[in-house]
């Protein structure tokens, strides 16, 4: 999946971080600047997001030094905006709360089948689009869609499958807990006209209790580490017809079936979606029922 220009990049970087004087990030000691270069492109798009992630408040680096970075990276084809990430806690989570604009938009565009994404270095996306949409085209396989349906998208990040499946169904709402990939999803919405999706802040465990409405069809695509058992009660009590659980990790899919189970939903279909070819790592969409009785 490392596109061909990452390394190109990389050297790059490597580079500016040498004549600047900046040393690398010593997890073990907490010492250091320079943590990680995180590297986004999109496939269908061509276009190229840099992220420098730092141990401090600010890039150690006179502004030549930048302007010439700048100048470097604009040689490499795609090349679109570079930002700037702090983090400076002790922890092994990649990136900080807050980003720096260095150059550019701040963002990239990808695009699965006919829906366009702005994605900014906070959001997710997945990496491998081609699969991206074998993914997305199995959701709406296995929730067999009529046009009619309401549909809450629980976990909806910057709103992929949301927006996916919007112009296939009456009204999406989307859930996420990052504020950024929030504004993404809204953003999205309108970088495609799709009027019919509408996306809230907020952790799943305490937005979906509150929701008055009801669903045809709820989506769950939660992290690896699954979904909080309140969060399967509540969108088995809001009595959907169908779920369907996207999954990045089969261990706590099959945790939260049986959960889900005992709540009155049974399994119908499981569909594994291959995303890293060559390694273990599958995405998996799980078809759930509504128990008769």
């Amino acid at each position: 999946m490392q596109h061909e220009l990452t390394a190109r990049i990389i050297e790059t970087v490597l580079g500016f971080a040498e004549r600047s004087h900046i040393p690398a990030y010593d997890e073990a000691t907490h010492t250091g600047i320079m943590r990680h270069i995180v590297v986004r492109t999109g496939f269908s798009t061509g276009e190229i997001m840099v992220c420098l992630v730092i141990n401090a408040q600010s890039l150690p680096a006179g502004k030549r030094n930048i302007e010439r970075l700048i100048s470097e990276l604009r040689q490499i084809p795609g090349f679109k905006t570079l930002l700037l990430n702090v983090n400076t806690e002790m922890t092994n989570v990649v990136m900080g709360r807050r980003t720096i604009n260095l150059y550019g938009p701040g963002k990239i565009t990808e695009r699965v089948g006919d829906i366009a994404y702005e994605i900014s270095p906070l959001s997710f996306f997945q990496v491998n689009t081609a699969q991206t949409k074998k993914l997305f085209d199995t959701v709406v396989e296995f929730a067999g869609f009529t046009g009619n349906e309401r549909v809450l998208d629980v976990y909806c990040g910057a709103g992929a499958i949301s927006l996916y499946v919007a112009r296939r169904v009456k009204e999406v709402r989307g859930v996420e807990a990052a504020a950024e990939a929030v504004r993404d999803a809204i953003s999205n919405a309108t970088l495609n006209g799709i009027e019919n999706a509408r996306f809230t802040e907020g952790l799943a465990e305490e937005i979906l209790p509150g929701f008055q409405e009801t669903f045809d069809t709820v989506i769950l695509d939660p992290p690896e580490k699954g979904c909080k058992p309140e969060v399967i009660h509540a969108a088995a009590r809001k009595n959907p017809a169908k779920i369907i659980y996207v999954s990045c990790n089969p261990a706590t899919l099959a945790r939260d079936m049986k959960i889900f189970a005992e709540n009155g939903y049974a399994a119908e279909r499981v569909q594994p979606v291959d995303m890293f070819p060559m390694t273990a790592h599958v995405e998996t969409v799980a078809a759930l029922r509504r128990s008769s009785g």
